[in-house]
């Protein structure tokens, strides 16, 4: 099958979503060799691993593997190349992943590159009502903090609903862009 992606975000019709360039779902079936060595400049990607693995490696030494709700911040700056390989889950075959493309504020677009995996069990759990879980990828939720920089403020997390669980409402600041990627399952009521 090869790699398949899905862009829900990442036309130049989304201009009011900013700082978010792209939203890439991806998933690959089998051995492939994924993303070769290609350059990012001027953002932030975040990825999050939802199945498999992947493999990452840049021009700046970097290496990593993330495994299933690890995530990788990755701030492009003035440039980095950087290379990606996806690890098949042994029992389905597959590997998926979301990756976040924000844009760096003007005053940040020559900072130096950086790199940073965040192990699942370092992102913290906030859970503000029954049958409600919000692993705080980046930002900050319901008074818990990811562990994360990122140079434009972004919030991003990994919302999982009981099929009883009640409604909740998130604030969201003012003059800010916000949008609901559903995984799995059924899209409730949003109300941002």
């Amino acid at each position: 099958m090869g790699i398949k992606i899905h862009q829900p975000i990442g036309s130049g019709e989304f201009s009011e979503f900013m700082p978010f360039l792209l939203l890439d779902d991806v998933q690959s079936e089998g051995k492939n060799s994924g993303f070769g060595d290609h350059p990012h400049r001027g953002q932030e990607t975040m990825t999050y691993v939802l199945e498999g693995s992947l493999v990452h490696q840049d021009s700046n030494g970097n290496k990593g593997t993330l495994h299933v709700g690890d995530m990788q911040a990755m701030r492009a700056g003035s440039g980095i190349m950087h290379n990606e390989t996806p690890i098949a889950d042994p029992e389905t075959n597959r590997t998926k992943g979301i990756q976040l493309w924000v844009a760096l504020p003007e005053a940040n677009l020559n900072d130096a590159s950086a790199y940073k995996d965040i192990k699942s069990a370092e992102c913290p759990v906030s859970s503000p009502a029954p049958g409600v879980d919000v692993k705080v990828i980046a930002g900050e939720s319901f008074g818990v903090s990811a562990p994360i920089w990122t140079r434009a403020p972004v919030w991003y997390f990994d919302i999982t609903l009981a099929s009883k669980a009640g409604p909740i409402t998130h604030p969201v600041p003012e003059h800010w862009g916000a949008f609901v990627h559903v995984i799995e399952g059924y899209p409730r009521t949003v109300k941002v």
